[in-house]
């Protein structure tokens, strides 16, 4: 009766393609529910704070700050030792079922000069230990899925002048879009100023340097082609 309970309430929640495995005890389920239960509550005190936020649950031991920056979508979840800092020029904007694994961090740059944002669409996981740079402009498409310890960048230091130490020369920032349904696996680095196309795939622990085609498979440092996901009829 609880499991399908449970079920009942993930497909009004949005998770159409969720449903509880069976091996799952009723035990175990409780204590899921308690669990989410408290992050529900921690996300309603939090709601007072952010711009916009819809059903969201957030974990213990998370840092978010400067939050009427950041805008949730519905059923958000935020797990254990992220940190989101929203000050940025154009907000830290989160799609609805979306999730951030433990140990995620979105870093908004220096307050001497400030980010430009970051726009995440639905539907998307990002998993354990990502670091997420909204220094330039960083856009997720919906249905995205980032794997564990994956690395984005859309800032580097200058360092064309040798008569100048580099913490001294500032900074140049360049965009980066992952657009809808691509599959970024793995302990990925992506490197500012690239575009990864709708459906692709990126290996584990590949370099991303340069833009990628829409439905391919790219992998190796640095990233290269290595395969197509369409098919010749």
């Amino acid at each position: 009766m609880i499991k399908r309970l449970v079920n009942y309430l993930l497909l009004k929640l949005g998770k159409k393609n969720h449903s509880l495995d069976e091996n799952i005890s009723v035990s175990n389920i409780i204590f899921i529910l308690f669990h989410r239960f408290i992050a529900l509550l921690r996300g309603l005190v939090f709601k007072i704070f952010f711009k916009k936020s819809g059903i969201t649950f957030i974990s213990r031991h998370t840092k978010l700050r400067n939050c009427n920056h950041i805008s949730l979508g519905n059923i958000v979840t935020i797990e254990e030792r992220v940190s989101i800092n929203g000050l940025t020029k154009q907000g830290i904007h989160i799609g609805n079922n979306v999730t951030l694994k433990e140990g995620v961090i979105i870093d908004s740059g220096l307050i001497n000069n400030i980010g430009e944002g970051l726009f995440v669409g639905d539907n998307v996981g990002i998993s354990q230990n990502c670091f997420l740079q909204a220094s330039g402009k960083l856009s997720i498409g919906n249905n995205v899925i980032i794997g564990p310890g994956t690395k984005i960048f859309t800032e580097n230091h200058n360092f064309d002048d040798l008569n100048s130490f580099i913490n001294t020369q500032g900074v140049k920032r360049a965009d980066v879009s992952i657009e809808s349904g691509a599959w970024i696996g793995s302990n990925v680095v992506v490197l500012m100023g690239v575009t990864i196309g709708t459906g692709s795939i990126v290996a584990a622990g590949s370099v991303v340097n340069k833009d990628i085609e829409a439905n391919t498979i790219y992998g190796g440092i640095p990233a290269r082609k290595i395969s197509t996901r369409i098919r010749n009829s």
